[in-house]
């Protein structure tokens, strides 16, 4: 049964994730009201209420995650304007564990509660995002939110968000233009569009008029002259708009990716609502856009493709972030621009999986060979795993880093052991979970053979070293008493040791690790519910699974 012909309580079950998280929301922001008028203790109790709604969310993510081959397929919901599949629901645990994290550092402004589960519904909604529609309003719920949080610093909040008004802008006119051209919002449909703007482009009397115009001494009047200009101009504008609206949507989404202007003075748990929750609502959608809607050749390659925008902003990024880790004031900033590196990576990673999905879509005098298209899938898959991996993994470090953050003073030899512990895993030292993903995507996204890319991998690993030598004389000076700040609640020491533990100890369920990822990447580059991806799902079964378990049905 796909999506289309589902009822609407199945369809609710598939979204229950996002539903439940919107429903507390109104229940918490009620609580909040009600309770304040009395002590401080309101603040405990909202966010009490909301991490009940969180752990009922997560579980049941973790429920729908079990539904093994029926979610692989995945499924378009509300008419396609909702997906859900195993990247998106992915994302959504790690936000339900992100949101949990920032509610038991009991140090957020006041009604936290509601206003994280504000958040988190808006990174799910973005996440889930089937159509422009869905994107843009879980994105903006999920930035007003963070807003709300800056209320008691108004100029804060006023830089945040002018500053990711401005990125919006970016993809609202690439949106505009995207809709000018092909017509729909809606991603399922827009991807045939595409190739329609480009085929009437190609395929029609267009380039045989500019070729005409374009001759020096053409044998034809005036009128001749008028009918071909008219001829080229109609074939040429919708590919005219569409290429700098795929450009701009995209590198919107990005660029919100590292955008942290008015963070620089924020509480600690509002960045890390920021890192866990925000920012993975955007990566989902700009993975959905770049690898399943946006990854025929033409949209992908060079000179009209994205890759190449995508990559000179990955290139910018892993620059600045790294001369300004080493010139920044504060600590707090300094976590900010190591996250920024992150995101410059992940955006590489995005274009190495762009272009190998890319390769796919080629065909030879005509011919598709199935060699090429079978590596090229299951390479850009393996680039896809590990770019979550890498997702899990720096989210998790950013978690303890900014539960337990280092602060001028002294503190306990545990404290310091795990701030320290915390640190090493943010920055990517050997042995962490950020390590191990790095070099499992930095060998993945070696699969792609353009220099670009590969220069761009080598400058990412040497940028990563800088950033472990400027982060060298914080750790040692926690060690010296100065850096080792005082002790957290108890909430907090919950949340850093967990998350310490879950980043040093990644390495020992590695395979479980690996497994979980390549689950996440089957089909990613197909839309949901399409016959392509139910034959490759079929495909993949019969290459990786047991005897025993045999492949999903594919509706007809």
């Amino acid at each position: 049964m796909t999506g289309a012909t589902m009822p609407w309580t199945d369809q609710l079950s598939w979204l229950s994730p996002l539903v439940v998280v919107a429903a507390w929301c109104s229940l918490t922001a009620v609580v909040e009201q009600l309770l304040r008028k009395t002590s401080g203790e309101h603040r405990r109790l909202g966010a009490a209420v909301a991490g009940v709604g969180l752990v009922l969310a997560a579980a049941a993510s973790i429920s729908l995650l079990g539904r093994g081959a029926e979610l692989i397929l995945g499924v378009a919901l509300l008419d396609g304007a909702l997906w859900v599949d195993y990247l998106a629901l992915s994302l959504d645990l790690i936000m339900c564990v992100a949101g949990l994290s920032a509610l038991a550092c009991r140090r957020g402004p006041p009604r936290f509660g509601s206003q994280v589960l504000l958040a988190t519904c808006g990174g799910m909604l973005a996440a889930h995002a089937g159509d422009f529609i869905s994107l843009v309003i879980g994105c903006e719920v999920s930035c007003l939110a963070v807003a709300g949080m800056l209320v008691q610093q108004p100029t804060s909040a006023t830089r945040w968000l002018l500053v990711q008004a401005k990125a919006m802008a970016c993809t609202w006119l690439g949106i505009a233009l995207v809709y000018g051209a092909a017509g729909t919002l809606r991603w399922q449909e827009l991807s045939l569009h595409a190739v329609t703007v480009f085929t009437k482009w190609g395929a029609g009397t267009t380039q045989k008029a500019v070729d005409i115009l374009m001759m020096p001494n053409a044998p034809i009047g005036a009128g001749g002259i008028e009918q071909l200009r008219d001829a080229a101009v109609t074939g040429m504008a919708p590919a005219a708009l569409f290429i700098p609206g795929l450009l701009l949507t995209l590198g919107g989404l990005c660029l919100r990716l590292g955008l942290f202007a008015g963070l620089e003075r924020a509480p600690w748990p509002v960045l890390l609502v920021r890192a866990g929750i925000v920012r993975l609502g955007l990566l989902g959608a700009a993975i959905h856009l770049g690898v399943t809607v946006f990854n025929v050749p033409r949209l992908t390659y060079p000179p009209y493709g994205w890759s190449f925008g995508i990559g000179l902003a990955a290139l910018l990024g892993l620059g600045l972030a790294t001369f300004a880790v080493l010139r920044a004031p504060t600590i707090r900033r300094r976590v900010l621009l190591t996250g920024l590196h992150h995101v410059a990576f992940l955006c590489l990673c995005l274009v190495a999986a762009g272009e190998l999905f890319a390769y796919a879509g080629l065909t030879f005098a005509g011919v598709r060979h199935e060699t090429h298209y079978t590596w090229a899938v299951s390479s850009g898959e393996q680039v896809v795993s590990a770019l979550m991996a890498f997702v899990a993994s720096t989210t998790v470090s950013a978690i303890a880093v900014m539960a337990a953050p280092p602060t001028p003073g002294r503190g306990t030899l545990a404290g310091t052991v795990g701030r320290t512990l915390a640190l090493l895993g943010f920055i990517g030292a050997p042995l962490s979970a950020v390590f191990l993903a790095r070099g499992w995507a930095a060998l993945a996204v070696l699969l792609d053979s353009n220099l670009f890319v590969r220069g761009l991998l080598v400058f990412a690993c040497v940028t990563s070293v800088v950033i472990w030598a400027a982060w060298l004389p914080t750790i040692a000076a926690m060690w010296r008493g100065r850096q080792a700040g005082d002790e957290p609640g108890w909430g907090a020491r919950v949340v850093l040791w967990t998350m310490v533990l879950m980043s040093w100890g990644a390495g020992l369920v590695a395979n479980h690790v690996v497994d979980a990822a390549k689950y996440v990447s089957v089909g990613v580059s197909m839309h949901v519910e399409s016959r392509t991806r139910g034959r490759w799902v079929g495909e993949w079964y019969e290459r990786h699974s047991s005897p025993n378990t045999s492949a999903p049905e594919v509706a007809e």
